[in-house]
């Protein structure tokens, strides 16, 4: 990036330095114009050298503007590159804090192919998925056995319980530590 901006300012003094240097011609002929019998001749010529030190500067400045553009481009290519390296790495590093970067879709076209469908195509097999679903456990009987935690529908409840099972875990902890503190404080004052 520094490198960018250093080739940018490098072709920005040029363009400046050149700019001074044709303003400085032009203003010696400007001078010696005055000074001489031909100050006719020498005006025409600081005239055409201004006018070509304007164009000049005009086409520098155009070619340092579309220089600058190009450069731009290129590093935000460069950064975009950068950073999907970045975040692959980062998720090799950590993938349980990072989550993996986005694959590019890609289009296959076609239909769906639903040559693996389950669905029971002759009447024995319909209703024998009709015997399973009904000889099923319902809601209440799951979480009568233990194995739904929560309401039906509820994605989090094994989770809140869990969370719920540390948190008294760390509670009995504290109490019991602060009443061993609480012991040993008593036992200490009982020695002393």
């Amino acid at each position: 990036m520094s490198n960018i901006l250093g080739q940018v300012q490098s072709a920005a003094t040029t363009t400046l330095n050149t700019t001074v240097n044709l303003v400085n011609q032009a203003a010696a002929s400007v001078s010696q114009a005055a000074n001489s019998e031909t100050a006719k001749n020498i005006q025409a010529q600081a005239g055409t050298i201004a006018s070509n030190v304007g164009t000049q500067a005009s086409n520098l400045a155009s070619n340092v503007g579309t220089q600058a553009s190009n450069m731009a481009t290129n590093v935000g290519t460069q950064a975009t590159a950068l950073a999907g390296q970045a975040h692959k790495q980062a998720h090799a590093i950590a993938p349980t804090i990072v989550p993996a970067p986005a694959v590019a879709a890609i289009e296959t076209g076609g239909t769906v192919d639903e040559s693996g469908d389950l669905s029971p195509t002759n009447e024995k097999d319909v209703q024998k998925m009709d015997k399973l679903f009904a000889q099923r456990a319902s809601a209440n009987e799951l979480q009568e056995k233990g194995i739904l935690k929560g309401e039906p529908g509820d994605a989090l409840a094994g989770k809140k319980a869990a969370l719920e099972g540390a948190m008294m875990k760390v509670c009995l902890f504290r109490l019991a530590s602060s009443s061993l503190i609480a012991y040993s404080n008593d036992q200490a004052d009982e020695v002393g």
